[in-house]
């Protein structure tokens, strides 16, 4: 099964890091179940060094980076659905935390 978790953000330098370290840690969490999973980070645009700091620091650990036009939330979603080819897509923004069993207890 592949799993895809598309972190929807525009000029969230503050909060990525953590929110993409959560991800990854519940990622490590079902990693035993033999789960598929990858991570995009969906730009809208940002100006403050989100794109950046997303590419010294997670593009080496195998986040992937889109570029949204910054039409909003919802041209985002529509963005990520048309771009991204898996099985279950999972939604979050780039100022939340998820929870290690996050992934686990949607698919189940």
């Amino acid at each position: 099964m592949k799993v895809c978790i598309a972190v929807i953000e525009c000029n969230e330098k503050a909060y990525i890091g953590h929110t993409l370290n959560t991800i990854i840690h519940a990622i490590n969490y079902v990693n035993y179940c033999h789960i598929d999973v990858d991570v995009y980070v969906i730009d809208g645009g940002s100006t403050d060094g989100t794109v950046e700091f997303i590419q010294e620091k997670f593009i080496p650990l195998g986040v992937k980076l889109l570029f949204d036009e910054g039409k909003g939330l919802g041209a985002a979603h529509n963005f990520a659905l048309k771009s991204i080819i898996c099985d279950v897509l999972f939604f979050t923004f780039g100022d939340e935390i998820v929870s290690e069993k996050w992934i686990l207890s949607a698919l189940h």
